[in-house]
Formats: structure tokens, sequence, C-alpha cells
């Protein structure tokens, strides 16, 4: 991700970066992007993505909504932004990405569930990714 050779550099580009990666997990996501208007394709702007997220996944909107007040702040010269305002966006951005996208926590409830189930081992591999 270019925002951490940013961070180093130009605090301001490297918030406008990490607000770039909220969009792209918007994308992931599958949130509404676009709507069409008078025979015309618009675009919805972050924040609103933001509130199509929340209907979906409400526990993690309040915090991709910091995440794009950062970034805008970083978009806008007249607004200050240091480092720790970048480690705040990083740190979110982790929380949120790390819950979206764990996979190894459902892995193991799953697994568990299933040997308790059977109340004896699986026998075999649950769809395991590969560490690295």
């Amino acid at each position: 991700m270019s925002a951490f050779n940013l961070y180093w550099m130009d605090t301001a580009s490297c918030a406008n970066k990490v607000r770039v990666v909220v969009e792209k997990m918007m994308d992931d996501l599958k949130i509404k992007k676009t709507y069409t208007s008078s025979r015309s394709r618009k675009s919805y702007s972050l924040h609103q993505r933001i509130e199509f997220f929340k209907t979906k996944y409400p526990q993690f909107a309040d915090s991709v909504m910091a995440i794009k007040w950062i970034g805008n702040s970083g978009s806008h010269n007249n607004d200050p932004i240091n480092k720790n305002d970048i480690l705040d966006a990083f740190e979110i951005l982790n929380y949120v990405l790390a819950d979206l996208y764990e996979t190894h926590k459902k892995r193991i409830h799953r697994l568990t569930k299933t040997i308790n189930k059977r109340k004896k081992p699986v026998g075999l591999r649950l769809s395991r990714k590969p560490p690295f």
C-alpha cells in the first residue's frame, strides 16, 4: 500500500491514500457505486456509499466514516493533518479489515463446531489456506 511509503514524506497524500483503501474496500464488498440519472451514469460519493455500507455492516460504519474524515483532511490543503492522525487511520483501518476479512477465526470456529458435533476428529482438513 503506497500510504505506508507516503507516511514519512507527505502526510496529506498518505491520508488520501488511506481513504482510497476505503473506496476499494467498498468496491470489494459490492457496495453500490453508481446510479442512473436522466439516462447518464453518476457516482455515489464515498459518504453515501458508507451509508449503504452501514445497512450491511453497522458495527464498522462509524469506524469507516472516521477514516474517510481523516482522508478528506488530507485531500484539502487547509485542513491540518499530522502523523498521529495517520496512525489513527491505520489503526482503525486495521481493526475494520481484520474483522471483515479475517478467515482464521471463522475457520477455527467452524472446525471446533464440527469436531464437537461429531464428538471425534474430523479426519480431513476444512478448507485451510496456507499461512503465507
